[in-house]
Parts: structure tokens; C-alpha cells; sequence
């Protein structure tokens, strides 16, 4: 209870708590089991408020070491994920349509790999859903998966694919930095998402790290 009242005062920490607790429950949103017709394709509520991201902001990932995939193989892929509504249509070139989404999601062959690029609009739960659900349709054993954005790098069981739940793995496309007294997080801003921090001035780094994740 004494170390309780000694936190309180502290405005960083709890500012950090209170927007990491809305960006958890955000996220645990998209783990809820898909119905008959899926979550993922249905648009925002109503009442729901949201600013749609950038023109420009996108999830961006390489595929390396894998060859082009034929549009039926992906269509199949999607429907077993439960995306039964989605349109993959092209040769070497692939675009792919969903229900709630504007813009097209494009795989392209690129030196040495494939280019995966998943445009981010008002909902950034479907944008990330469909983009870990293309990835996991694109495995191969010998292949890597490659984020440019934030330097990382899958391969074999660390291959990003849905959680059991249907939801996007947030600690694939997020990444836990430390900085100066604290810790911060890259990549929220590609999702249309403000970055978060929290101040480790009161809370030892290891707790700090398991807060934010």
C-alpha cells in the first residue's frame, strides 16, 4: 500500500499506463475467435471514432528466398484463415481485395523475394490481420521474413502467422526500444497509431517491459 501511494504522484508512469491500457484492449479486441462472417471484414461501428492513417502509411515486408505463388494457392491459403471474402487476382503480380478496404494489398516479385504491402486505412486491426495472414500463406522452410522498418528478421517457427484466436501478433509488428528512463514503442506509427512510452523511474525495467508488451 506505502509503495502504491508513493507511484501515484508520478505523471509519466501512469500517463504510459493509461494509454498502453487502451492500446492492450485495442489489441485484444483482434483476438476474438472469427463468426460465420469474420470480424475482420466488417467496418468500423456506428459509434466508433476513428481518423483514418496516412495516405502513405503501409506495412511493408520482404519476403526473401521465395518465388512467386499463384493467385489460387493464395485464395485457398485465405479462405482456410477464414478471409473467404477476399479477391486474389494476377500472375506474377498479385492484388488482393477485402471487404472493408479500399486499397489493395499487393505481393511482388522483387530481386531475391517478394515485396508484401499492406495499406494501412481506418481499420489498422483488418490492415494487420490480412497482412500476418498473407505472410503466413507465403512459408517456406528455406525463406525469410524481412521488416525493413523496424531491422528484423523471421524464419522457421518465428515465421509471423494469426494468433489461435484469429488476432494479428502485436510483437511482430511493434517493437519495445529502451530509451533514456524508460522504454518506448516503434511501429504503431505505420498502423496510424501514436507511439507509446513509459518511465521506468518507479518501475524496475523488467516489469516496465512486461507492462508495455
Amino acid at each position: 500500500m506505502s509503495r502504491a501511494r508513493r507511484t501515484t504522484g508520478h505523471y509519466p508512469l501512469w500517463l504510459g499506463v493509461i494509454a498502453l491500457g487502451g492500446s492492450i484492449a485495442l489489441w485484444q479486441l483482434a483476438e476474438a475467435p472469427p463468426s460465420a462472417a469474420p470480424a475482420a471484414d466488417a467496418g468500423p461501428s456506428d459509434g466508433e471514432v476513428a481518423a483514418p492513417a496516412r495516405p502513405d502509411t503501409a506495412l511493408i515486408w520482404r519476403v526473401e528466398g521465395r518465388g512467386p505463388i499463384e493467385a489460387g494457392t493464395v485464395d485457398v491459403c485465405l479462405v482456410e484463415a477464414g478471409y473467404g471474402r477476399s479477391l486474389v487476382v494476377g500472375d506474377e503480380r498479385l492484388v488482393v481485395t477485402s471487404p472493408g478496404r479500399t486499397r489493395p494489398i499487393r505481393i511482388e516479385p522483387i530481386e531475391g523475394g517478394l515485396l508484401l504491402t499492406t495499406p494501412v486505412e481506418r481499420d489498422a486491426r483488418l490492415a494487420a490481420t490480412l497482412h500476418v495472414a498473407l505472410t503466413a500463406c507465403l512459408y517456406q522452410p528455406d525463406a525469410a521474413v524481412v521488416d525493413p522498418a523496424l531491422d528484423r528478421r523471421f524464419t522457421g517457427s518465428a515465421w509471423p502467422q494469426l494468433g489461435e484466436g484469429g488476432g494479428p501478433p502485436i510483437e511482430a509488428l511493434v517493437a519495445i526500444e529502451p530509451v533514456r528512463d524508460g522504454l518506448r514503442t516503434r511501429g504503431l506509427d505505420r498502423l496510424g497509431r501514436v507511439e507509446l512510452g513509459l518511465s521506468t523511474a518507479e518501475v524496475d525495467a523488467g516489469a516496465a517491459r512486461r507492462l508495455v508488451a
